[in-house]
Parts: structure tokens; C-alpha cells; sequence
């Protein structure tokens, strides 16, 4: 159900107008991501276990930066943000990933990694409301349809998951 939701809600039903080749590249950085982010999850579950969440939360945001800063001076990135930005660049480093971040990280201390991705998956439905009243993009009913089928199977996994064996 999740899968299908993500599936519709990302598409809007508009099957007819995909082709395997079109954003082939977007496709497979997603994908290793995903990748990336699930060693992440069960490193970060261990960690949870055996230091502080707040400490190793910050350690995680701060050795990242740094790892992203050495790659962009490796590869010739530019630095060039205009000052007008500088204020969402602040507050997106600091309350967006650091609070994902973070909650993230109780999340899996409290329910597990199973749960917490599944749960997490949510993630791409919040990104679509937000892009509806933020920058004004398109939100349908099939949309509205696919995130109400993903909430549906994460209430499902989420039972399922909590009955006694």
C-alpha cells in the first residue's frame, strides 16, 4: 500500500507519460541514497542503544557537513549564496535536518527501525502538501487518494506489527 501510494501520489496517475530512460540519473541517485540511509539506520539504531542521542545526533550533522564541505572543495563546487538566502540556508541546516535528524534518531530508539521507516516513508507525502501551499504546485485527488492509502498502510503495518506473537 505504501509503495503504491508513493507510486501514485509521486506520478499523479500519469503512467502513459513515463519512459524507462527519463530521469535515469535522478532515479539511481534516489536509489543510493536510499541505500545510504538504510546503513545509516540500523548504524544509527546500534548508536542509539549505546551513547547519548543528542551527542551523536550532532556529531552525525557536524562530521557530515564537514564530509560535504571537503567533497565540494574536491570536486571545485561554488560557494557563491547570495545574502538573501543565507537566512533559509541557516534555518533549513539548523532546525529542518537537525530536527529530522534528531526526532529520527528517538524514533528509532522508541519503536525500531522497522517502524520508523515505515513510518518515515510518510515523508514523501508531507514533501507534496508542502509543495502545494508553499511553492504552488499541483495537488490532485489521486494524490489526495495515494497519501490516504500510504497513511492506511502504515496504520496497517503498524498493527500488524504491534499483536503479540
Amino acid at each position: 500500500m505504501l509503495l503504491v501510494g508513493v507510486v501514485f501520489l509521486t506520478t499523479n496517475g500519469a503512467f502513459q507519460k513515463l519512459t524507462f530512460t527519463e530521469n535515469v540519473i535522478g532515479n539511481l541517485l534516489i536509489i543510493g541514497a536510499c541505500f545510504f540511509w538504510g546503513i545509516d539506520n540500523n548504524l544509527s539504531k546500534f548508536l542509539s542503544r549505546k551513547r547519548d542521542i543528542i551527542t551523536v545526533t550532532g556529531l552525525k550533522c557536524f562530521l557530515g557537513g564537514l564530509t560535504l564541505l571537503g567533497i565540494s572543495f574536491l570536486f571545485g563546487f561554488s560557494f557563491n549564496i547570495p545574502l538573501t538566502a543565507l537566512p533559509y540556508v541557516l534555518f533549513v541546516g539548523a532546525f529542518s535536518i537537525a530536527f529530522s535528524i534528531l526526532f529520527f534518531f528517538f524514533a528509532l530508539h522508541k519503536i525500531g527501525s522497522i517502524r520508523t521507516g515505515v513510518i518515515f516513508s510518510l515523508s514523501s507525502l508531507f514533501g507534496a502538501v508542502l509543495a502545494f501551499f508553499v511553492l504552488r504546485e499541483s495537488f490532485t485527488w489521486i494524490q489526495l487518494v495515494a497519501g490516504a492509502v500510504m497513511i492506511l498502510g502504515i496504520y496497517i503495518v503498524y498493527k500488524c506489527s504491534s499483536k503479540p506473537a
